[in-house]
């Protein structure tokens, strides 16, 4: 078992670990048949991984905290590096380009072309703008016609509702 828990680390864990475990016996000394022990478990194997500075969980994933470089690297470096790779994959369209064909499908991708628009599709478009002119052309006939001034409805409401005042 190689080492791949730093000093800090370990202090941390053995110090949860141990706050833990009191809490638990603390616990198990105030009512004995609800003793928490997932909790003391789960302290314990802290404390374990504190003090043997090796942590299982670390070593599937091949993460190591000590400071020293892996000889797999850092996971969140391999992650970064692996997502980085998909997304270029995904915006050259595959990773068997070279560098000279990344550069021209990049620079022809950022250029903006109207899409071709079939007879139907341009007939729904125009369709579609002269609805939306209609409406708003119809919105600020009925705004600007026959509406009532403020001063209107005041008068109105005040003999409807009288104020005690």
């Amino acid at each position: 078992m190689r080492r791949n828990v730093g000093t800090t680390d370990a202090m941390i864990r053995i110090t949860a670990g141990l706050l833990g475990l009191a809490y638990g016996v603390g616990r198990m000394s105030k009512r004995p048949h609800r003793t928490p022990w997932l909790l003391m478990s789960l302290s314990a194997m802290k404390v374990a991984e504190g003090v043997t500075r090796f942590c299982p969980m670390y070593a599937a994933i091949g993460m190591n905290s000590t400071g020293e470089k892996s000889e797999s690297g850092n996971l969140m470096d391999r992650i970064k590096k692996s997502s980085i790779q998909a997304v270029m994959n995904q915006v050259t369209g595959g990773s068997n380009r070279t560098e000279s064909n990344v550069n021209e499908t990049t620079a022809a991708q950022m250029t903006h072309r109207e899409p071709e628009l079939t007879a139907e599709d341009r007939k729904i478009e125009e369709a579609v703008r002269d609805f939306v002119n209609e409406s708003s052309d119809a919105k600020s006939a009925v705004a600007g016609t026959d509406r009532k001034n403020r001063s209107d409805h005041y008068s109105h409401d005040e003999h409807r509702y009288p104020t005690y005042s």
